[in-house]
């Protein structure tokens, strides 16, 4: 699930979009990506602002 607000990804998004300045980036909860089977790459960690 892709959430686009804070509530979104604290409710247990596994991806949450954050409106930047310049853009777009993203925040990534991996343990709920891992509970719901997902594997993520190492990249797109990297990219990640956040992992948690």
């Amino acid at each position: 699930m892709i959430a686009d607000t804070p509530e979104g990804y604290r409710a247990g998004a596994d991806i949450g979009l954050i409106h930047e300045p310049n853009g777009l980036a993203f925040r990534v909860n991996l343990s709920e990506s891992r509970r719901r089977g997902l594997s993520l790459s190492s990249q797109m960690l990297k990219l990640a602002r956040e992992v948690r």
